[in-house]
């Protein structure tokens, strides 16, 4: 930054700010300029032509100053926001390298070769279970069927209606006059050789029969 500057006094002290060599100077300075002639009061043509007029060349000092603190502290909060979008730019970028590398991890021949095992020791546990069950089904399948063939073939029907009959007839055994003489039992019969089964039924004096196991004896109902 330029400063234009002269202290107070009379016009014609001031009149060199006027001249149009000077002021066609300061109006195409690329530098930006501040023109601090003379005192409040005074005006000049590089007032006009520079990019900024200071009352004094005090104040013009205390202008540049006071717009270099305000520049400072501009750049200092620019470097500041550049350095954290600077340092979020690198997270990002660091989340997305760890991702990538993440997925290339994933995709590479080795990882494919790993799940690709993986997937076919699977598939060989859940083949071999499902053919486990199968026999195992078709065993008890079999098996269900080979007693019901059994249960329906000609020998074992003979062989349960054997063992029924030999029931039945050890029942019948057990049930006939002849077991039941054996067991110390006897049967009277009356004079037709009808088997007495009430007392009520004999009468004083009536001859009877009564048959034991080794033969028959004939008997007389005493009265009373």
């Amino acid at each position: 930054m330029i400063i234009v500057a002269r202290g107070g006094g009379s016009v014609e002290d001031l009149w060199a700010f006027n001249e149009e060599p000077l002021v066609r100077a300061v109006a195409a300075c690329p530098i930006p300029t501040i023109s601090a002639v003379g005192h409040e009061i005074d005006f000049t043509l590089c007032d006009f032509a520079a990019d900024r007029r200071a009352e004094t060349p005090s104040a013009a000092a205390e202008l540049v100053s006071s717009e270099f603190v305000r520049f400072a502290e501009r750049t200092g909060s620019a470097g500041e926001a550049i350095s954290s979008a600077v340092s979020e730019a690198m997270g990002r970028s660091r989340e997305r390298l760890s991702h990538g590398r993440s997925r290339l991890r994933l995709l590479s021949p080795a990882a494919l070769v790993e799940r690709g095992h993986l997937r076919l020791d699977d598939m060989s546990n859940r083949l071999a279970s499902a053919l486990r069950a199968s026999a195992h089904l078709r065993r008890q399948r079999l098996s269900g069927a080979a007693s019901r063939l059994e249960r329906a073939s000609p020998e074992t029907r003979v062989q349960i209606e054997s063992h029924r009959l030999l029931s039945l007839w050890k029942r019948l055994q057990g049930a006939s006059p002849l077991s039941v003489l054996n067991r110390g039992f006897a049967i009277v019969r009356d004079e037709r050789g009808a088997p007495v089964t009430r007392r009520a039924a004999i009468k004083a004096g009536q001859r009877l029969e009564a048959e034991f196991a080794d033969g028959k004896a004939p008997v007389r109902a005493e009265g009373g």
